[in-house]
């Protein structure tokens, strides 16, 4: 972390180098490990996601996520860019608007951003069943109301809270970054899951797309708990004590590594899905009892 935010920053940036600065790239590694399950679940076959449960916009609503958080990620990095290594500003608003137009271009191009915004009101009604539903739906609103939207455009206020104390334009950037998955993509990632978990009678917990976004949650809490926990434990930051949103971006993220496990656990237990609906299966039943009367049954 400390080669990489020397190589990244302007000298006068990051002089002296802050520990802040290593405890944000740590969580922007937990944001990339969001946003890598994201991406692996987007290139899963076309087939495990009709045995998802997800609904027929799931993978429109990943792409969505992914491509707001490039766009914040652009803007950002546009306008702490006086604290990046001349030679680097171009390179890195390029990887970061890449994060933007990759995903748009490919829901612009086929026609699939119509109706976005009527299925996530949608998708954002609470839940039919499922203790695990709950909890998804429950994340999808505490990830960025936790700190993360705060992190994410407000970073001075958001570092200061955190960390009991403000570095400046270096954390700052580093601080955005570290917040723009936990705003846009991780609540798209549990709203699907919470979705999957309604239809949790097919067995859709344990499909591939419920696994990979699962898991791509659970890491993704991996680096920012082993940031936040010893800094709760220990009273703060050793520069600036506690602020108010340590305790509460803890205590959000101990429940997304919770709620990803037990999900997990109950994909790992679930039978397979085979995505027909009940009625279909019943409509198989029938075929199946009819073909065995056979044409010799037939009375002349």
């Amino acid at each position: 972390m400390c080669l990489a935010a020397r190589g990244l920053f302007r000298r006068a940036a990051i002089n002296p180098l802050d520990s802040q600065h290593i405890s944000l790239g740590r969580l922007d590694a937990g944001g990339i490990l969001a946003d890598a399950g994201a991406m692996a679940a987007l290139a899963l076959p076309r087939d495990s996601w009709a045995n998802a449960g997800m609904g027929q916009r799931a993978a429109d609503l990943l792409k969505l996520g992914l491509a707001a958080r490039g766009l914040a990620d652009t803007l950002n990095s546009a306008w702490y860019s006086g604290a990046v290594s001349p030679l680097l500003v171009v390179p890195f608003l390029i990887a970061t608007a890449s994060g933007f137009v990759l995903p748009a271009w490919d829901l612009l191009a086929a026609g699939r951003g119509k109706g976005l915004r009527a299925e996530l009101r949608r998708r954002l009604d609470p839940p039919h069943r499922l203790l695990l539903a709950g909890a998804h739906h429950l994340l999808s609103l505490l990830l960025p109301a936790s700190g993360a939207a705060l992190l994410t455009f407000w970073p001075r206020y958001a570092t200061y809270h955190l960390y009991g104390y403000s570095y400046g334009a270096s954390a700052f950037l580093m601080a955005t970054l570290a917040g723009g998955a936990v705003v846009f993509t991780l609540p798209m990632i549990n709203l699907l899951l919470k979705a999957s978990c309604d239809a949790a009678s097919s067995g859709t917990l344990g499909s591939a797309p419920a696994r990979v976004l699962n898991a791509g949650q659970l890491l993704a809490s991996l680096p920012h708990l082993a940031v936040l926990l010893p800094m709760l434990m220990g009273g703060g930051s050793s520069a600036g004590g506690a602020g108010w949103l340590l305790p509460a971006h803890t205590a959000t993220w101990l429940f997304a590594l919770a709620t990803s496990t037990a999900g997990l656990l109950a994909g790992s237990s679930a039978p397979a899905s085979t995505g027909a609906s009940p009625g279909e299966a019943r409509s198989e039943g029938r075929a199946v009892e009819g073909a065995d009367e056979g044409p010799g049954l037939k009375e002349d």
